[in-house]
């Protein structure tokens, strides 16, 4: 999802993950759910919030 900028994929991801039997993903993916339009948002558009890299 994140280097094809599929955020369409997030809904059945999170169901997915919600359900599995690992603690640590579970958790984070009850706080992608809570933050929903902003994760989708990053996920589908070119536009993010990642800090710049100076060179």
């Amino acid at each position: 999802m994140l280097t094809t900028l599929d955020g369409g994929r997030l809904t059945d991801w999170i169901s997915d993950a919600m359900t599995s039997d690992l603690p640590g993903v579970s958790t984070f993916a009850v706080g992608l759910e809570a933050d929903f339009d902003a994760v989708t948002a990053e996920l589908t558009t070119v536009w993010n919030s990642a800090p710049l890299k100076e060179q």
